[in-house]
């Protein structure tokens, strides 16, 4: 399974959508596009964060079986939380996290299922040698992804970049741009047939033209960056909301919605009858 957006592929294809094919050397396909689903939300996802990727095992890989049947097609798991941090201090992963990582991605595809995957976190970037580790850590990131054949990842460098409490003067935060070229570089050395797509936060108010909009592929937007015009924006818009009806909302504006919590049963009630035609709970 591979995502990618309109954008990326070429100028024959919807910048703003999402796009998906089953292989390499398949056709794409606008998101959501199968019979099962509304019209409305072609080329859109609709997804749920995981928060931190879990000390406790493959919680995440029994989760994400449950979510195809309300027809959403995106999670986002976190390598470092509040209370979690799947790196060690040079950037590399040990192999039981690369393990169980493999197990969620795997999971994942299985179930047609994108994942965003967020590296650092402002509780953790400490854990570190150094900014040089961080920047380390995504390459090395990317190489196992390309090596794993794992084309169904969005890369995200920090959800909360935004925040407080990141280490070594605000590296992260201050240098966005140097952590997504660090994973960019990764496909044009490895000479491979595709890029992941690079998702960049936006929190506060930006510009439709403004530097983090475009450097990245995707943006994902919450709070005063919801006031962005996104037919201004030739990529696709994701928006962070914390219920089912604002999800709704933000389908008419955006390319998706990311609700923000863990996919109760309440919730997947709640947002399937906006993704599916015949919804069965």
């Amino acid at each position: 399974m591979e995502i990618s957006t309109g954008y990326l592929i070429g100028p024959k294809y919807d910048p703003r959508a999402f796009y998906l094919r089953s292989s390499a050397g398949a056709a794409w396909q606008k998101s959501c596009s199968q019979p099962e689903y509304r019209r409305q939300v072609q080329g859109r996802l609709v997804g749920v964060t995981m928060d931190a990727f879990p000390a406790g095992g493959g919680a995440p890989a029994r989760e994400i079986g449950a979510l195809p049947a309300s027809g959403l097609r995106l999670v986002r798991v976190a390598l470092q939380g509040a209370h979690h941090n799947s790196f060690l201090p040079n950037g590399s992963m040990p192999p039981n996290e690369q393990i169980r990582l493999d197990q969620v991605l795997v999971s994942a595809a299985q179930q047609g299922i994108a994942v965003e995957l967020v590296l650092f976190h402002p509780e953790q970037d400490q854990d570190f040698e150094s900014p040089d580790a961080l920047v380390e850590a995504a390459r090395l990131l990317t190489d196992w992804l390309i090596d794993h054949n794992h084309r169904h990842v969005i890369l995200n460098p920090a959800a909360d970049w935004s925040g407080h409490g990141w280490d070594f003067d605000s590296f992260v935060p201050n240098h966005l741009e140097r952590i997504s070229e660090a994973i960019r570089e990764r496909f044009q050395v490895r000479h491979t047939d595709y890029a992941l797509p690079i998702a960049l936060s936006a929190r506060n108010r930006i510009a439709e033209g403004s530097r983090l909009v475009q450097d990245a592929d995707v943006i994902i937007a919450q709070g005063d960056a919801l006031s962005m015009d996104p037919r201004r924006v030739e990529r696709p818009v994701l928006v962070e909301e914390a219920d089912a009806g604002a999800c709704a909302a933000a389908l008419e504006r955006f390319s998706g919605c990311l609700l923000q919590s863990l996919p109760d049963a309440g919730t997947l009630r709640a947002v399937g009858p906006l993704m599916l035609k015949s919804y069965k709970p």
